[in-house]
């Protein structure tokens, strides 16, 4: 789904995901489309919450260890 010009629809174009992708991995976070199947998304305090239906999309943003201290924005 994340690929250009893939579309479900008659009238999309297709662009939509593959923007926000590379959006996300140009912030060095990612993404990917969670399946019925997948379950449970397990939260960093331990919680686990249950998917709203339709299609639901998980951006993760690296762990503060995989952060570059080079980077302005981040307190050391």
């Amino acid at each position: 789904v994340f690929d250009s010009g893939f579309t479900t629809r008659a009238d999309g174009t297709g662009y939509g995901l593959d923007i926000v992708r590379e959006v996300v991995e140009s912030h060095g976070w990612d993404v990917e489309l969670r399946r019925e199947s997948d379950g449970l998304v397990g939260l960093p305090d331990g919680r686990r919450l249950r998917p709203p239906e339709g299609a639901c999309f998980e951006v993760r943003a690296p762990g503060p260890a995989d952060a570059d201290p080079d980077e302005p924005w981040i307190d050391g």
